[in-house]
């Protein structure tokens, strides 16, 4: 594969160089034995491999420990995570859980996510965590590699991710051999990729792409954002990839790669329109965005965005104003039944990453982090304001598999976030009304934790708040406002 690592990042301080590792590799009769780490075909990484000539020493006398049995390696439970080695492409595999134990033949069968279950894998061809730490630093299915001027010579590097800890691996390879492991963001948060190793990696008009083996998609590595110091940098979803157990990748010089096409979205004008803004769905048309006039009552239509468009979606929701650049967000279901975090204005539409599904509860919070609630979960995107939005959702960030930040109660139609101390210090907090007449407070930085109030006029009594839901929630000047959907107040 051609390679680079190219960019304006550049060593500006000493350099930890890590010692050789080496990893296990399959001897003719099975069995395991270290050899220095060389890169070989398939997955496993591209090109052939060249055996390196050893010195040959005298053997020394057996004595009476060899001939000692060693301890069989204990037999790992069903649902454990494994690597396991692939003989087709002669290298250690993570990404595979135990579905069946078969203790009798010291065999067990494993499942890999995009895979069929694999039956009778010895017991020596699989590794659990604590055996794999000597190998997972040099499991990388791929690398991309080019001669380059980082600020201090024109040198050679690879760059590759690896499979076990999806961390970015970069090594120098001439006259000062260096390495490198760096941590990988996406979106402002940690990268959450798939398991199951990428195999095809490409160096391409100065610019480092990878492709997940699960068919997650293929990420570029963005080369101005990586920083020794910090072992840190920014990684992009670019486009789909196809799922496969054996690849590799390659391509030609000089030939244009065609960029996603990127929306540009502008704020929205708070000074014309400062009171509090609602979306409001129209049956067959499409949604409307609306200003409430708390003194009358009263709904003033300021744009609205039909069904109908390019692509065409069938709702939206959990929608809220970014501090940050004054631009709305919110989440956006299409006709397909996939759901993006969007962001949007009168005349476009930027998707920004896929999510699990859409949510009728949502907003944005003071720092421009997006939260928002689905069943009795707390989701959170940070650093929204410096996501990039492509016209076509298939270029957008995969965050469908995201992790909750704190999980609890539920059933509320919308939340509006406020940073105040409610006696724990000041913290930021997403709230909530069920139609149970019951306040959700979830806290989702510090403290973290999950709460439910009971609500009441001030005279102490119920009677006056709805059991109805409230889908609209806002946060304004320090104080927090919900609207009953029946239309109550």
């Amino acid at each position: 594969a051609h390679g680079a690592a190219h960019g304006s990042a550049r060593p500006r301080g000493p350099l930890h160089v890590p010692a050789a590792h080496s990893v296990g590799v399959r001897e003719p009769g099975g069995q395991n034995s270290p050899s220095q780490h060389s890169k070989s075909g398939g997955s496993a990484a591209g090109g052939a491999a060249t055996a390196k000539k050893t010195k040959q020493t005298a053997a020394r006398p057996l004595r009476k420990a060899d001939h000692a049995p060693k301890p069989p390696k204990p037999m790992p439970a069903v649902g454990t995570k494994v690597g396991r080695f692939d003989d087709r492409q002669g290298a250690w595999q993570g990404g595979y859980e135990v579905t069946a134990v078969h203790a009798g033949d010291r065999t067990m069968d494993l499942k890999r996510e995009y895979l069929a279950e694999v039956k009778g894998v010895a017991r020596d061809d699989v590794l659990i965590a604590a055996e794999a730490a000597d190998k997972r630093t040099e499991v990388v299915a791929d690398v991309a590699a080019r001669r380059v001027d980082r600020g201090d010579g024109e040198r050679a590097y690879a760059m590759g991710v690896n499979t076990w800890d999806h961390e970015l691996r970069i090594w120098s390879y001439d006259d000062q051999p260096r390495a490198w492991t760096i941590n990988l963001f996406e979106g402002g948060s940690p990268a959450q990729l798939t398991n199951g190793g990428f195999g095809a990696a490409w160096s391409h008009e100065d610019r480092f792409y990878f492709a997940s083996n699960s068919g997650a998609g293929v990420y570029e590595v963005l080369i101005d954002t990586i920083d020794l110091n910090a072992r840190t940098a920014t990684i992009r979803r670019v486009a789909n990839s196809q799922a496969t157990a054996i690849n590799d990748g390659t391509t030609c010089v000089g030939i244009d790669v065609v960029e996603p096409e990127v929306v540009e979205v502008g704020s929205f004008d708070c000074a014309a329109y400062p009171a509090l803004i609602q979306i409001m769905g129209k049956t067959n048309s499409g949604m409307e965005v609306k200003q409430l006039d708390i003194a009358s009552g009263e709904y003033t239509e300021i744009y609205s965005i039909p069904f109908d468009r390019t692509p065409p979606f069938t709702g939206m929701n959990a929608v809220g104003i970014n501090p940050v650049d004054s631009i709305i967000y919110g989440l956006m279901k299409l006709s397909t039944d996939a759901a993006y975090l969007v962001r949007f204005d009168a005349q476009n539409v930027a998707f920004l990453a896929r999510v699990p599904e859409l949510s009728a509860a949502g907003g944005v919070d003071d720092e421009g982090t997006f939260v928002w609630e689905k069943q009795t979960h707390l989701y959170a995107i940070y650093g929204i304001a410096d996501m990039e939005g492509f016209a076509s959702p298939d270029d957008a960030v995969d965050l469908s598999q995201i992790n909750p930040v704190v999980s609890g109660l539920t059933n509320v139609s919308d939340i509006a976030t406020v940073r105040v101390d409610l006696g724990d210090g000041e913290g930021s907090y997403a709230m909530g009304v069920t139609p149970g007449r019951q306040l959700r407070i979830f806290g989702y930085d510090d403290p973290m934790g999950v709460w439910s109030v009971a609500l009441t006029d001030s005279d102490g009594s119920t009677a006056g708040i709805p059991e109805t839901d409230f889908g609209a929630a806002w946060s304004h000047d320090d104080r927090i406002y919900f609207g009953a959907n029946s239309g109550a107040g």
